[in-house]
């Protein structure tokens, strides 16, 4: 089994593409900081979700141009 840290794993990501976040608790808070990071690097990346109780820094309306949200259950963090 190969293991990476989560700033090369979101390496990976590319501008337009679609990223599903597991939903509830178990959210992978560290992929989403390292996401986060990659913010100005990134243009209309798609985070899908059913329902997140975590912190949902891709919603704030500064990273608008970074991340669309689209989540299938709409809860107190968005």
């Amino acid at each position: 089994m190969k293991y990476m840290d989560a700033d090369d794993a979101v390496a990976r990501i590319s501008s337009g593409q679609r990223v599903y976040l597991h939903g509830g608790g178990a959210t992978p808070q560290s992929l989403v900081e390292a996401l986060m990071r990659r913010a100005g690097d990134l243009a209309d990346v798609e985070i899908v979700h059913l329902h997140s109780d975590a912190a949902a820094p891709y919603a704030a309306p500064g990273m608008a141009r970074a991340f669309r949200h689209n989540a299938l259950f709409i809860g107190p963090n968005v």
